[in-house]
């Protein structure tokens, strides 16, 4: 047991930006494997699916959701509103990152993720 939530075994998969790099069911397939192993999957701020859709994908599976902290209260309550409607139990709070890395080698190449991060767009459509 971890924080209230049964578990299968006593593996946690960590929180991982992007999955929708690798595999078009993105974070969604991720957590439907991690409930096949009884596995907690733990949701990243930087996530492609919505937070909804990961968690219908294995409604009993525990589940956290990692949390990058920002300065701005109404990202944090738009992250906050979602992830409780959609049955998280805690947060993984990340406190040790407010700004982005420098990553000269992205400067370079002007990488920019190739699939959309749900919870930026979201915030973006919000604020027009």
């Amino acid at each position: 047991e971890f924080l209230g939530m049964k578990l299968k075994t006593p593996i946690m998969i960590s929180p991982i930006a992007c999955h929708g790099i690798s595999h078009a069911d993105a974070e969604v397939a991720t957590q439907k494997g991690a409930a096949l192993a009884g596995a907690m999957f733990t949701s990243s701020t930087y996530g492609n699916k919505p937070v909804e859709e990961i968690a219908a994908a294995a409604p009993d599976a525990p589940r956290m959701f990692q949390l990058y902290l920002s300065k701005n209260w109404d990202f944090n309550k738009m992250v906050f509103d979602a992830i409780n409607a959609a049955g998280y139990k805690a947060i993984l709070l990340t406190v040790d990152a407010l700004v982005s890395g420098y990553r000269e080698a992205n400067l370079r190449t002007n990488f920019a993720f190739p699939v959309p991060l749900d919870f930026f767009t979201r915030f973006q459509g919000a604020k027009g």
